[in-house]
């Protein structure tokens, strides 16, 4: 079917195209190494961000029961919504 003069290209189609192949995974592997990289430098500057800010403001919302949103306490928003009796 395939004679002696045709087959060398066959060899060199298939040796290129595996080459190819080879290629791309190699250049996905490499992508996933720097994307885990980068995730770690991220978590990392996320976390040093997080210790600034609590060095920066260390009274939080959350602790001293004021709402985040308004500045106002559970207390004082319940006192606010209740109804006054005439």
């Amino acid at each position: 079917m395939f004679s002696e003069k045709n087959s060398i290209y066959l060899i060199a189609g298939y040796i290129v195209f595996l080459g190819g192949i080879g290629l791309y995974l190699l250049s996905l592997l490499v992508r996933r190494h720097n994307l885990r990289r980068d995730e770690e430098r991220l978590e990392q500057i996320a976390e040093q961000l997080q210790l600034e800010q609590q060095a920066t403001h260390p009274t939080n919302a959350q602790s001293s029961g004021t709402r985040p949103d308004t500045g106002t306490t559970a207390q004082q928003s319940a006192a606010q919504a209740a109804p006054t009796q005439n």
